[in-house]
This record gives structure tokens, sequence and C-alpha cells, in this order.
């Protein structure tokens, strides 16, 4: 009885140290909301929160799940953590009456995320319309940014396109704002966006 005593508490153990090291295993995707200002703001993270953090910020037109790659292969090395903006992916979407939808108000509501999840000192990865939102977020809290990981996000004026520019400068009116909103938020023009000079097109994941 007493060596079978011993041996239940060896395996009771071994056992426990096992859930231990599998509960301290933070390297897969999570998903979450938080709630920010009445919004809703949807979420992916992987890796262990004491790691250095990087912050996803995607562009257009796309949402976390462009990250999703990233999260799954780089989640036991660093914190990784990708928030879809308002009126993205699984975030809410407010009404132009209900939400500012500005690049300035973006970025405050991902700084308002971001102190919400305890993070203080963070990388920004940045791609398309990412690129203002993390710029933002550098110049109004720069003590917070540890640095930048850049694709194709503008900074400068000469990176955007003769078309965007002119569109800038007009005056905006309802005509114009909805016949540019018919074309660029198109089914059509999405696709496009996502298959333009691929290789292979039906490699492209649909859930996309």
């Amino acid at each position: 009885m007493k060596k079978l005593s011993i041996f239940r508490r060896l395996f009771i153990l071994l056992f426990g140290l096992s859930i231990s090291a599998q509960a301290e295993d933070l390297s897969y995707v999570r998903y979450g909301t938080e709630n920010i200002d009445g919004l809703n703001i949807f979420y992916r993270e992987a890796g262990d929160p004491s790691k250095q953090a990087v912050v996803l910020l995607h562009g257009f037109p796309t949402s976390s799940h462009m990250y999703r790659d990233f999260l799954s292969e780089l989640g036991d090395e660093f914190y990784l953590i990708a928030p879809d903006y308002p009126g993205y992916g699984y975030s809410d979407k407010k009404s132009v009456k209900e939400y500012t939808y500005t690049f300035d108000n973006v970025a405050e509501t991902m700084n308002q995320f971001f102190i919400r999840r305890g993070l203080n000192n963070y990388v920004i990865m940045i791609q398309g319309f990412g690129a203002p939102v993390g710029f933002q977020l550098a110049t109004k809290h720069p003590e917070k940014v540890a640095g930048f990981i850049v694709m194709n996000g503008n900074i400068y004026g000469e990176g955007l396109v003769k078309e965007t520019i002119e569109f800038l400068k007009e005056e905006l009116t309802p005509e114009n704002e909805t016949k540019k909103m018919k074309t660029d938020f198109s089914l059509k023009t999405l696709k496009w966006q996502h298959t333009h000079s691929t290789r292979n097109p039906k490699a492209i994941n649909p859930d996309a």
C-alpha cells in the first residue's frame, strides 16, 4: 500500500507538471474583443505577453485576417496582437453619426485598445491604411513605440497615386463621394486588390 501511495503521488506530480507546462505554452492563436467607448474591437493574439510586443495594424481592404500566418508562425518568439479597426473585420461597424472614421480617431481608438490590453512598449507593423494609423500613434505617444516594420505604407505625398491626390483635393459632395465609394468598395475592386499581379490567383484564400 505504501509503494502504491508513493507511485500515485509521483504520477499526480508528473501529471500536474505536464498540465502546467501545457498551460504556459501561449504560442497558439487566440481571439477576443475589448469594449472601447462602446465599440467592440475584435483582435487576434499569439505569444506570451511578457515577451516583446508587436502590434499588427492591417491595411485596406483587409482586417487582422491578413496577419493570420504571422501569428501562427511567430507566437513562440514574440507577443503579437492584431486588432480590427472600427468598421473592419469582426469589430463593430457604427454609422458615421456614431463614430468619426478618420485616421486620427481610429489611431486614438487603437491607443485606448492597447492601453486596455496593458501594452506600453511595442513595435508597430504597418501596411496600407495601417501606416497613417501607426504613424499617428508614434507621433502622439513616441515613448511607447520601440520600432517600425513598414510594408508599403506611405508617409509622404509622392507615395500617393495621382488619382487619389486629385480626389482628396476635390470638394466633397454627396455625388462624387458616392461615385468614389461605389468604385473603390465594389466586390470587383476588392477582388482586384487581392489578386492583381499574383502569379496564381487561385491560390488566394477567399476568406480574405
